[in-house]
């Protein structure tokens, strides 16, 4: 069944990975951008936890590139047809020390921070974020998925969504909205943004113009402005700016695998089926993605019929 929202109704998710993902033995080519297989998790740098670009990146399926970093803090570059930029993974972890500072004092478990510029305009109605399985995942049954939507739908109302039905021949499931509606904190300057482990990124978009000139708007204003898609349509992300969004929350929990919503912790390798997290930004109904990266967890290489020893 589906949801309808503002601008991802009916949109294409891409096939980027086998229903059931390998994992390779350490005497296989276990090549951590390969699509369809994952390296053995005690090859994993950053254990429990592995962060790599997707295939949609363009990358050489067999590039033996490392995955991101994460202990070290550092931001990652990255550059597809439509943007060009950096991105940094924060995640509230003794094994990442160097994010303390920016975690102190606040609820939140995870932070991504995207920052870079577009390579070609693209409308704001146009530009979605969220989540999409090109297979499928298994719903906590009809009335909780229900209450979850409606609960996601009051901080994102433009929420477009589809949750495969069993026996559909289309495996896909989306969940996505327009970015600059549910984005928790944007920021938009004419010079590049500096990242770090610690970095703050403050509400700032007084160059989009219009009634965002003069003082601008707080990150509630913006949301609740953009929650129009008549007022959407009206802006588009340019070349020439520089644009950076920090993705916050304090519902999914890396270190555990679960989420929590509604009084209730989800373990996510149960619903997920072997696929994985994503940090992604497409444009709209095309295969067209801004960025795309895999989340993945050990816990999910158990439920992948995996070929260990361990």
């Amino acid at each position: 069944w589906g949801v309808g929202g503002g601008g991802g109704g009916g949109i294409k998710v891409p096939v980027t990975t086998r229903q059931t993902v390998r994992v390779v033995k350490p005497s296989s080519v276990a090549h951590f951008h390969c699509p369809n297989t994952l390296p053995l998790p005690s090859l994993w740098p950053d254990r429990p936890l592995l962060v790599r670009e997707s295939a949609l990146h363009d990358t050489d399926p067999l590039s033996e590139r490392p995955p991101l970093s994460l202990s070290s803090g550092s931001p990652f570059p990255f550059q597809t047809r439509l943007f060009r930029g950096e991105m940094l993974l924060r995640y509230d972890s003794a094994r990442q020390p160097s994010s303390a500072p920016y975690f102190d004092g606040k609820r939140r478990l995870q932070s991504v921070v995207i920052t870079g510029r577009f390579q070609r305009e693209v409308a704001f109605h146009d530009l979605l974020t969220g989540q999409e399985f090109c297979h499928n995942v298994k719903s906590p049954g009809t009335m909780m998925s229900k209450a979850l939507l409606s609960a996601i739908k009051v901080i994102a109302p433009l929420l477009s969504c589809r949750i495969s039905p069993p026996g559909d021949p289309d495996h896909s499931s989306y969940f996505v909205s327009p970015l600059a509606q549910t984005v928790q904190k944007m920021r938009v300057g004419a010079e590049p943004f500096a990242l770090s482990p610690s970095v703050a990124v403050e509400e700032d978009t007084r160059l989009l113009g219009g009634q965002f000139g003069g003082g601008g708007m707080d990150d509630k204003q913006r949301k609740k402005f953009f929650s129009s898609r008549k007022n959407l349509e009206a802006f588009k992300f340019g070349t020439e700016l520089y644009y950076t969004f920090d993705f916050y929350n304090d519902k999914m929990n890396l270190e555990t695998w679960e989420f929590g919503l509604m009084g209730k912790r989800f373990k996510l390798e149960r619903y997920l089926l072997g696929q994985p997290v994503r940090v992604l930004a497409r444009a709209g109904d095309t295969a067209d993605y801004a960025w795309n990266f895999e989340v993945w967890h050990e816990k999910q290489t158990l439920t992948l019929g995996d070929e260990t020893d361990e």
